[in-house]
């Protein structure tokens, strides 16, 4: 069965959007039956719900067997056409609450990873009926901490939390025993942890902690930074010489009082590379110097093929609506500065080479900037107030793209955003500075994170055919349209649901 295309967090199914009129002729294509998914342990149905889409002057086929439900802790609903659903309050504890989420496989299976209050990482199957595979504990300092980011490369997860705690755990031997891969004892295939005893390692790091991401290619080096920390280059690699004393024994260091019981070293790795701000003199004193800071919101590394041993290059969104960009073999300064917005920056996205990079502020904005250049090329205003997550799918040819480090993309961009109105937007990114509503969901709260997850090559091509066509907005019917389906899975600080929706297309 194929993968959930979307994951964000909701409370609960509401109606969706007002379908629409008369749509322009386009070839037919429905997306794959989705399976019935649920995040936590649920009665899971399996019920088909089937769908007549009535008269139509385009002809489209009928008795469209969809497998669509709602779920809940306690109950399972299926959706049927034309009817709103209202879930009951969920009783879950405090504990329970979902704050991270990521999709993964693991040795050729999809699989969820959720992070939840409290330091629980689970490892649930993704598809129905979730079954939960693992469990770890105390993956953040105390109860006020969570989980900021987790990655999975080369059979290791990766989990960082906002008061900088760094865990790795080796999850190649994830099918050799009925428990936790920590308390397995059995040979790993993983090279990045294999001088330490024990499946997980555990590291502090400067904290607060806003961002966590991993080199797609050098898994050992982490790019970490947040408020009143400037953006950190990390190798983990850095302490692994024990005979210098860079791995403290567990008991010697600042995190000796969180007792870890699935490692037996903790250490206060430093970062190797620390970007520096320009500072200013305080007024009416010229010996005293103020340093400011940036507030790092969002990192990413541009050209990740580049060698290890010429540096990194990484481009970075503050809280002052700038961008910057850093070389680390040339200087701790950034090397190109440039004021975007007058919001936040939220997100910055590394789209088909290393000179094209989308930002998206706190406040509708979305940009592509040309980095050669130092251009803004591309310019959106989502009409839907502050914009809490999102997520896009570029279109354009890696390859094409690659001859001119100056190309800007031809191709449209799928751009998926959630904002505080509580509202799923799905839009389609033109060159001309154009936006096209392609769906719209109404939640019932505010979705802090968006995920992608198109393990399927049918997922892809659906969407490549569906941003392809000619869209226009026309509700004069209700049912003269194809439905595009989109799996979704919802958690947030408060209710824990997961629920089919359905975005129409306009």
């Amino acid at each position: 069965m194929p993968t959930p295309l979307l994951v964000f967090p909701t409370r609960e199914l509401s109606k969706y959007m007002d379908p629409p009129k008369d749509p322009a002729p386009f070839d037919r294509f429905r997306w794959p039956p989705c399976s019935s998914n649920s995040q936590i342990s649920v009665c899971v149905s399996n019920e088909a719900v089937r769908l007549n889409p009535g008269p139509s002057k385009h002809p489209i086929s009928t008795n469209i067997e969809l497998p669509v439900a709602v779920f809940t802790p306690k109950c399972s609903i299926p959706y049927k056409l034309k009817c709103k659903i209202d879930v009951p309050q969920s009783e879950m504890s405090s504990t329970e609450y979902i704050q991270n989420m990521l999709h993964v496989k693991i040795k050729g299976r999809p699989c969820i990873l959720l992070a939840r209050k409290g330091g629980i990482i689970e490892l649930r199957g993704s598809e129905s009926p979730n079954e939960l595979l693992y469990s770890w504990n105390e993956s953040t300092v105390d109860d006020s901490d969570f989980v900021v980011g987790m990655a999975y490369v080369n059979e290791v997860l990766y989990s960082c939390s906002n008061r900088g705690l760094l865990l790795l755990r080796d999850l190649s031997n994830i099918n050799r025993g009925k428990h936790c891969p920590e308390t397995a004892n059995s040979d790993r295939k993983s090279d990045l942890l294999e001088h330490y005893q024990g499946n997980a390692v555990s590291w502090t790091i400067n904290e607060p902690i806003s961002f966590f991401k991993v080199h797609p290619i050098h898994s050992e080096i982490c790019l970490v930074g947040g408020y009143n920390n400037e953006v950190e280059i990390l190798d983990i690699t850095s302490n692994l010489n024990l005979l210098t004393g860079s791995v403290l024994i567990e008991g010697l260091d600042r995190n000796s009082k969180f007792k870890l019981k699935i490692a037996k070293y903790a250490a206060s790795i430093q970062p190797i590379w620390k970007a520096k701000v320009h500072t200013h003199p305080k007024r009416g004193d010229s010996v005293y110097i103020k340093e400011e800071f940036s507030w790092p919101q969002d990192a990413v590394f541009l050209d990740p093929e580049r060698k290890k041993c010429s540096g990194f290059k990484i481009c970075c969104g503050s809280r002052f609506g700038k961008l910057m960009v850093y070389d680390t073999s040339l200087s701790r300064y950034a090397i190109s500065q440039l004021t975007v917005s007058n919001h936040s920056i939220t997100n910055v996205k590394l789209l088909v080479n290393d000179s094209l990079v989308m930002f998206v502020d706190s406040c509708q904005t979305v940009g592509i900037v040309n980095l050669v250049i130092e251009e803004i090329v591309n310019y959106y205003r989502i009409p839907m107030g502050s914009i809490s997550s999102c997520e896009c799918l570029v279109l354009e040819d890696p390859k094409a793209a690659l001859v001119n480090k100056s190309l800007t993309f031809t191709n449209p961009i799928l751009f998926i955003v959630g904002g505080i109105d509580k509202k799923l937007r799905v839009y389609r990114l033109d060159n001309n500075n154009q936006c096209t509503l392609i769906g719209c969901a109404k939640t019932s709260s505010i979705m802090p994170s968006i995920c992608l997850a198109l393990d399927n090559p049918v997922d892809k091509e659906a969407v490549h055919k569906l941003l392809l066509k000619d869209f226009h907005i026309d509700r004069s019917h209700d049912d003269t349209y194809d439905d595009y389906y989109f799996k979704s899975k919802f958690h947030n600080h408060r209710k824990n649901v997961t629920a089919a929706y359905k975005l129409r297309k306009v």
